[in-house]
């Protein structure tokens, strides 16, 4: 069984809402590493609380990976709202 048979095709951009925030998948790019395995660079902007982040790039090898980048980043994003830090640029 290849794992090509097990690829769901998502045509971006395309809205997320992780954890009440709103993420905006904007481009995907595939790569491969020398010994074969495929991997992904995922550009996404993030929109909370009236505001959005410059656009960042996360390396990703699955959907289900993705997911729990974006959990981490979107976790980073409201500790730095709630200590005042904002490096978020307005719409």
């Amino acid at each position: 069984m290849s794992a090509r048979q097990g690829l769901r095709v998502v045509v971006p951009p395309l809205d997320v809402d992780v954890d009440g925030v709103t993420c905006t998948i904007l481009e995907v790019s595939r790569h491969e590493w020398v010994d074969g395995r495929e991997h992904y660079i995922v550009s996404v902007v993030c929109r909370y609380d009236g505001k959005r982040t410059n656009v960042f790039q996360l390396d990703v090898t699955s959907n289900d990976e993705l997911l729990a980048k974006l959990r981490v980043e979107v976790a980073k994003l409201k500790i730095a709202g709630l200590l005042g830090y904002a490096p978020l640029v307005l719409p």
